[in-house]
């Protein structure tokens, strides 16, 4: 049998792990384009833009056919069309249990007018220059 402290520590972490779990799923957040099996989404409660060219914000990428959600903190430059993802995670999509994790940002790199990246940009672009409220926020 357990003692009491270790009972209420295991406790203590399968709430946390529950809560980021209900707190991961119930984000505000707004589709912005699929391709192929890839879905490709704004939590529109980052968003936040830094300049009149540069805005962060959390982009999550959802692979439906291998049930995995990437969420990137992404800093975009519209100015130089470039990104940088400055934190990462990876869940499994059906769960939303954390399979890995890093604050490590990665080297800036550009994004092609080809990219779904791009799209995210225009609809954060959109949404900045629209006088509509942004969706969930």
């Amino acid at each position: 049998m357990l003692h009491k402290p270790y009972r209420i520590l295991i406790a203590t972490l399968c709430l946390l792990v529950l809560l980021s779990s209900v707190c991961l799923a119930e984000r505000p957040r707004s589709f912005v384009d699929a391709v192929d099996h890839t879905g490709y989404y704004i939590y529109t409660d980052t968003i936040a833009w830094n300049s009149d060219h540069e805005v962060t914000a959390d982009v999550a990428m959802i692979k439906a056919n291998t049930n995995r959600m990437f969420v990137y903190r992404t800093k975009f430059d519209t100015a130089a069309a470039t990104c940088q993802f400055l934190t990462s995670a990876v869940y499994r999509y059906d769960t939303k249990k954390l399979l890995m994790q890093s604050n490590e940002p990665l080297t800036v790199r550009p994004y092609t007018p080809t990219s779904p990246l791009k799209t995210v940009v225009d609809y954060l672009l959109n949404l900045k220059n629209s006088s509509t409220k942004i969706p969930g926020a």
